[in-house]
């Protein structure tokens, strides 16, 4: 065997070896994902400004299980006193978390997080029934050496201070604050993925712009909603600190596992250099079987990488996988050298032609396309938005689009064009292909994700793709008959 034909075979062999390492680490994570409660949060300034806080009640009847309350500024207390003792305070001074507030939220035994905006010194100690305090990005002061609460790290906020106390604790909330929307009902989509596919334990409802009905009918059809996919509001278990050696050589397994996500998909060229025999008419079933062997393989890769990245860091998202547009497109780059070399050399050697160029354009426009569209932050049209809807009714987790109507189909029909009928088409296919096993891998590296649903995301994504794969073969047979 030449030595190039051996290089896939080891890389296998240290990804058995990495994989077996990550069994453990992975089942530590599993079980901290286990928890189906949330918190369900309003602010009570919200309720004292826009409804009065007397109608508190209302909200506790109607599913919230817990307050947010915030720290005072002098120019807001003043308002509402007459006291001569605070007339020199300056108006940006904080004053700290209000008793008469902790006491109201107490006397109707609902949870407290407490959402500190500036001296973190002056927050009360020792109160019973708070589930998390939330740092703003602008708070001062010095923790108290005696301080018992657990943070909370706000989704999609810079909070760069936060993620370093969050760092060196014990534990940790991922909090989704979510703003208010006419329709409301688009919300409660919104609140079942946090809760389901990012781990948020405390999710903060926006009433600010609403009625006192449509408020409650809100929080009703968001307890329902929970309800739905097996959540219940009550108070939430912390994502603590698992795996202490990985979090030790979080340098070396960020490395092997920014490695595995780079080179796994070029090695599944492996899986279609081998001679399999496709006389017969069992060709689709064949084809079928070595495309399930690639994506068992990203599985595992994604699944090493899963256990390896188990930590509260990771699960908290104040670390994270970084990388994922390199590891996106360069395993792609590498496959058309591996599949084009010699193509390659041909024309750099020739001058070229419009037909070429206008190809390379487009080719280049379909790879800015798919970078941008890689990552958590691109931007979705309305349409786009309503079809992921409706597949999440469907599959429940609802499948990537990368994998299963662009991926998975053209992946099984490069395998059937390959062996079939060699076919030349095989090997553009087989790179469009690719994007399926990107997408699995990639999945798995969002740690924050509980792993069951990246992996019945990807479940979904190959079962729904593999139908479109099949359709896709039958279409092509079908043309090649009548051209």
């Amino acid at each position: 065997m030449k030595k190039k034909s051996k290089i896939p075979l080891i890389y296998i062999g240290l990804l058995t070896i990495f994989l077996g390492i990550s069994v453990i680490p992975l089942k530590n994570r599993i079980c901290n994902e286990t928890y189906k409660s949330v918190a369900m949060a309003v602010e009570y300034d919200d309720v004292a400004d826009f409804f009065g806080i007397d109608k508190l009640t209302d909200f506790s009847v109607a599913g919230i299980n817990s307050v947010v309350i915030s720290d005072d500024k002098s120019k807001d207390f003043l308002v509402e006193t007459d006291n001569a003792e605070y007339k020199n305070y300056p108006p940006e001074k904080y004053l700290g978390i209000s008793s008469e507030k902790i006491s109201v939220v107490s006397k109707l035994n609902l949870n407290m997080v407490f959402l500190v905006q500036g001296d973190i010194s002056l927050i009360p100690k020792n109160i019973p029934n708070v589930t998390a305090v939330i740092l703003s990005d602008d708070f001062y002061g010095e923790i108290p050496a005696d301080f018992n609460y657990t943070f909370g790290s706000v989704e999609f906020a810079k909070q760069k201070e936060v993620k370093k106390i969050l760092k060196n604790s014990s534990g940790g909330y991922r909090v989704f604050k979510l703003r208010w929307d006419s329709d409301y009902k688009k919300n409660l989509e919104k609140i079942n993925r946090a809760a389901l596919e990012r781990n948020v334990g405390i999710i903060i409802l926006d009433l600010s712009q609403t009625t006192l009905d449509y408020a409650l009918e809100y929080i009703i059809q968001s307890k329902k909603s929970l309800a739905e996919i097996s959540f219940d509001v009550n108070k939430p278990a912390s994502i603590k600190t698992i795996n202490s050696n990985f979090e030790a050589y979080k340098g070396i397994t960020k490395i092997i596992s920014f490695f595995i996500a780079l080179l796994s998909p070029v090695i599944c060229l492996l899986f279609v250099s081998f001679n399999y025999n496709f006389d017969g008419k069992f060709s689709l079933v064949k084809s079928v079987l070595i495309f399930l062997l690639i994506a068992v393989f990203s599985l595992l890769s994604g699944t090493t990488i899963a256990g390896l990245l188990a930590t509260k860091d990771f699960m908290l998202g104040i670390d994270l996988f970084r990388g994922v547009k390199i590891v996106s497109l360069t395993p792609i780059l590498i496959l058309i050298y591996l599949l084009y070399k010699e193509n390659l050399k041909k024309y750099l050697t020739k001058p070229l032609l419009y037909g070429e160029a206008i190809f390379i354009g487009f080719l280049l426009f379909a790879v800015g396309f798919y970078i941008l569209r890689t990552g958590n932050y691109g931007s979705i049209t309305s349409l786009e938005d309503n079809f992921r809807l409706f597949l999440e009714k469907i599959f429940f987790v609802r499948p990537r689009f990368k994998e299963f109507l662009i991926g998975h189909p053209f992946m099984l029909l490069a395998i059937y064009l390959k062996y079939k009928e060699n076919n030349f088409l095989w090997k553009p296919f087989f790179i469009v292909g690719i994007i399926g096993q990107i997408s699995i891998i990639n999945t798995f590296c969002h740690i924050h994700t509980p792993f069951f649903v990246s992996l019945l995301r990807s479940f979904n994504g190959i079962f729904a793709g593999l139908i479109l794969g099949i359709i896709l073969i039958y279409f092509y047979n079908l043309i090649k008959k009548y051209v």
